[in-house]
């Protein structure tokens, strides 16, 4: 007897399931039947994995993300079997994660590195360029060039902190939200460097003892011990602070709860330290090293939600560059004009034919597509003096796709496969130089 039991005893691991039985009859347990149960079944144990003993427990979820990495990936059934329908094999993957959420049981999303171990079939079926595309809802560390236009944005002294953040090594792209964390040690640099843009921003002046250079009326107040800390200074430090490092103002109760915080650690430490220890805090608010992609509003017919206008706002900021959303794009999501996928395209498109706006990830994703900028790692010697060497190579490369872009036709079949070449300086090889 198959021992396949999922429909049985889902209720336990698949509390939320009651009707879980019905699509695992329809799809699930005539795939398993069909493609896995003669290597992982009651007569034979490949890899000493059996697949119709797995029980619906806690201690069998690791197998399950297991059974799912494997179909989804394409690894199983193996090469010599009978390939599944790959629109079969991604009705048991779904079935799976969805039992697994609906349980509560973290899904294992695969890492970027290993994208070109995805199925390739489901990947590139022309019907599936018609479904809805979305991402999951997220919070994304921030990369360390973000960070560090951040800091800089808070004070000068921010270029010479060192940026905690790291991107993934080797080749191909950097910046994903899936691998990224905070592990202890970039906690402590994220401590040392709050500390530091604090200290350069709330500077006293030996002469007077009072705060150097206040950049606003209540902040000054605060530092000088002869002048009452009223519940208005502290309501309005507490909206400006937010203003300069979250980018907006506070809630309600958010401003209570820190001024109230303010307030205490003034009383238990004195005007300078309580001040500079609650700015500090807030410098490690979740708001400064992550960026949000929730969505809010009501789900539309595939499951998605809108980005809220905030959150949308940085993501076409970053989408470009390393900076906040610039003045217009805060100023339309203040003012309700940031809500749609119009509005969308607008602030997008302003930005890209915004000369003063920098752009560098434009540049920064065809070095990481393409991978041209390790050009300077092949050649084991310096190019003769005067000769064209590996980083002008790049800056010519730079250039033809800069050219290209702004022709904007068929920009990415262009470029796999254009005969032309940009050539900054004298050729490559001279008549005095020879191949390396």
């Amino acid at each position: 007897m198959n021992r396949f039991c999922l429909p049985v005893v889902c209720a336990a691991l698949f509390a939320s399931a009651s009707n879980a039985a019905e699509p695992y009859q329809d799809s699930v347990a005539p795939f398993v039947r069909a493609h896995c149960t003669k290597c992982h079944g009651p007569t034979k144990q490949s890899g000493d994995f059996r697949i119709d003993q797995l029980q619906a427990e806690p201690a069998d979820a690791e197998k399950w993300q297991l059974v799912r990495q494997q179909l989804r990936d394409g690894l199983m059934p193996p090469a010599k079997e009978p390939k599944p329908d790959p629109k079969k094999t991604q009705d048991v993957v779904q079935w799976i994660e969805t039992e697994l959420a609906k349980a509560g049981k973290t899904v294992v999303k695969p890492q970027p590195q290993y994208g070109n171990e995805q199925a390739h079939d489901p990947l590139f079926d022309p019907a599936n360029a018609k479904l809805p595309a979305s991402t999951p809802a997220r919070y994304w560390r921030l990369s360390p060039y973000i960070y560090k236009q951040y800091m800089v944005k808070q004070h000068p002294a921010g270029n010479n902190l060192v940026s905690p953040f790291n991107l993934l090594p080797g080749s191909g792209f950097k910046d994903y939200a899936l691998p990224q964390a905070i592990d202890e040690p970039v906690a402590a640099l994220l401590w040392l460097n709050a500390e530091a843009l604090v200290s350069a921003r709330f500077k006293i002046d030996p002469k007077t003892g009072k705060l150097d250079k206040p950049q606003y009326k209540e902040i000054g107040e605060a530092f000088d011990d002869t002048i009452p800390l009223t519940d208005a200074r502290l309501a309005k430090i507490v909206t400006e602070e937010f203003r300069k490092v979250l980018g907006r103002v506070p809630t309600p109760t958010e401003r209570d709860r820190w001024a109230d915080q303010l307030n205490k650690n003034v009383a238990a430490g004195g005007r300078a330290v309580g001040v500079r220890m609650t700015l500090t805090v807030l410098y490690l608010h979740p708001e400064v090293v992550y960026r949000k992609e929730i969505g809010e509003g009501k789900p539309d017919a595939h499951g998605r939600r809108m980005l809220a206008p905030r959150e949308l706002s940085y993501a076409l900021a970053y989408a470009l560059g390393d900076k906040a959303p610039d003045p217009a794009l805060s100023k339309a999501t203040d003012e309700g004009k940031l809500a749609t996928r119009a509005d969308a395209a607008r602030e997008l498109s302003r930005l890209f034919d915004d000369p003063k706006f920098e752009k560098p990830r434009i540049m920064r994703f065809f070095h990481e597509y393409f991978g041209y900028k390790n050009a300077v790692n092949v050649f084991k010697t310096d190019a003769p003096q005067g000769t064209h060497d590996a980083s002008w190579s790049v800056a010519d490369t730079d250039m033809l796709v800069a050219d290209l872009l702004a022709r904007d036709k068929n920009v990415l079949a262009e470029l796999l496969t254009t005969q032309e070449i940009y050539l900054t300086t004298e050729p490559f090889f001279n008549k005095n130089s020879k191949p390396h």
